[in-house]
């Protein structure tokens, strides 16, 4: 079999767990059959950069993302995916190689051009500093990028990445790589990538931390994912309640910065929602934050103009 068709079988079906969510910059040059820099940045100032680490019983992975924004809705994906048999991320190094392409624990994936729909899908899998327990999968990120980029991926065929300095909260290193295109065309598609450079943060919370208490939310207060999201002007935010009790729903920044409060007062047992007219805000990454006085929990919402 070729490298592309184990790309669809290469990592099990498996829900991993021990998560820890990193943030940080990403980048690297490319040429070929586009040339240019990728910088982890998408609306002008956001970090986009960062890893995932997630352990099952005998393993490790390590993944490694990035968006970088090269028009007002079109963005440049990047991801590395290592497996180690370590119990946490260490100084180590690894290298592509065709000789058994079965047994693959390192793989790197380019894609140029993403249209801005796409990213609904793939950013809850960005490490932010709204959750303690990210729930990201290696299958479902991989099964994703195959269902609706496979057209679009380059693919690595050569190339080595080094994680050069690591320690219980960061780690650090350089790649580079070879990239051939998944269609069959020939000759086949190609992106080379040098001068590749990630450092990275385990993520914390943010000053929406003064916001939250360290109690278990019940199985009825929930607040669902925004619809749309991403969202052009507004966005409906949805939210369960056990029992009439005095809520607030706020909307912060990528900062931590106060922006919005929708609402503030007691409400009744049940179901709730409410529009967030965001047309004076700019594009950027918002949270939503619904609080009691005893619970909050939050919603990553994406404001795309």
């Amino acid at each position: 079999m070729s490298r592309f068709q184990y790309i669809l079988i290469l990592f099990p079906l498996w829900l991993l767990n021990a998560q820890d969510s990193y943030i940080g910059p990403v980048t690297f040059d490319y040429s070929g059959d586009q040339v240019g820099v990728f910088e982890s940045v998408i609306f002008d100032t956001i970090p986009s950069g960062g890893a995932l680490t997630a352990a099952n019983s005998d393993s490790i992975w390590i993944i490694i993302s990035a968006l970088d924004q090269t028009a007002p809705d079109t963005f440049d994906l990047f991801m590395a995916l290592m497996q180690d048999t370590a119990s946490q991320v260490h100084p180590r190094s690894w290298s592509i190689t065709e000789s058994d392409p079965e047994d693959i624990d390192f793989l790197m994936i380019y894609v140029p051009g993403i249209d801005s729909t796409f990213i609904n899908q793939f950013s809850t899998f960005f490490p932010d500093s709204s959750t303690t327990a990210d729930t990201a999968t290696v299958d479902s990120m991989i099964t994703i990028i195959i269902q609706e980029l496979m057209d679009d991926v380059y693919v690595s065929i050569a190339g080595d990445l080094v994680i050069e300095t690591a320690t219980d909260t960061t780690f650090s290193g350089s790649f580079y790589g070879t990239f051939l295109k998944g269609e069959v065309t020939w000759p086949l598609p190609q992106i080379n990538i040098s001068n590749g450079t990630f450092s990275v943060n385990k993520a914390t919370t943010t000053s929406l931390d003064i916001l939250e208490f360290p109690m278990v939310v019940p199985e009825l207060f929930s607040l669902d994912p925004p619809y749309p999201n991403p969202f052009n002007s507004s966005t409906i935010l949805r939210f369960n309640v056990p029992k009439s009790e005095y809520v607030s729903l706020d909307i912060y920044d990528i900062s931590g910065r106060h922006m919005e409060t929708l609402i503030q007062k007691h409400v009744s047992q049940g179901k709730h929602s409410i529009k967030w007219n965001a047309h004076h805000y700019s594009s950027g990454i918002y949270f939503a934050l619904l609080q009691t006085q005893h619970q909050s929990i939050t919603q990553k919402v994406y404001l795309l103009k």
